[in-house]
């Protein structure tokens, strides 16, 4: 397992297995899931996979996380910061939770809520910066795993109706570096035939 250091790079990341939510309760419609799950290793994200540790969000930057969606500063669903607490945010044992009431009077709050009780939109996905160090790889048979140990900090969880990405720039390049500085050693042939194992020793 390698540590490597990392540019301050943004990246975004999909989960699809978020147990997301449009509920009722008291009278109010409330939209919750998880931004983010730990232990979950992801798919294939191009020659590696990816997995969260639960201490990842230990001292990261929560001070202003804005909820959108699709990733889209134009439709802000709520937002927790000094000013604005209209997202609820909690990391738990599961991971990075969020909810959020729905306001009926913007109509496209109210749009996403119906589209995610009728399950048009069952995707969620965050922004999230690593710390330097913050990440390490690990060399296994068919691929390679990168750990995120430690945030930065996170800055936006949004429903998304299909992401036309799963990984960024900034992780492909780390996961380049490492191939690099890593290579994949070629395993020594077998030496089968006794006489071919005579003349090697007699040559060394």
């Amino acid at each position: 397992m390698n540590t490597l250091t990392i540019k301050n790079t943004k990246e975004v990341r999909l989960f699809e297995d978020i147990e997301f939510r449009a509920e009722d309760e008291d009278g109010k419609k409330y939209i919750s899931g998880y931004a983010l799950k730990f232990g979950m290793e992801s798919k294939d994200l191009g020659g590696f996979r990816e997995i969260i540790e639960p201490s990842s969000l230990d001292g990261a930057d929560l001070s202003d996380v804005v909820a959108l969606f699709n990733h889209n500063m134009n439709y802000v669903l709520a937002r927790k910061n000094d000013t604005v607490d209209t997202l609820q945010l909690v990391v738990d044992e599961t991971g990075l939770y969020y909810r959020f009431e729905v306001d009926e009077e913007i109509s496209y709050v109210k749009d996403l809520y119906l589209n995610i009780r009728k399950g048009n939109i069952n995707k969620s996905s965050f922004a999230f910066r690593i710390k330097e160090d913050g990440q390490t790889w690990t060399k296994r048979d068919s691929d390679y795993l990168r750990t995120i140990t430690s945030f930065k900090g996170i800055y936006d969880v949004s429903p998304v109706t299909n992401p036309a990405y799963d990984n960024t720039d900034s992780a492909v390049r780390a996961f380049e570096e490492f191939k690099e500085s890593n290579p994949i050693q070629t395993p020594k042939k077998e030496i089968t035939n006794l006489n071919e194992l005579k003349l090697k020793l007699a040559i060394a």
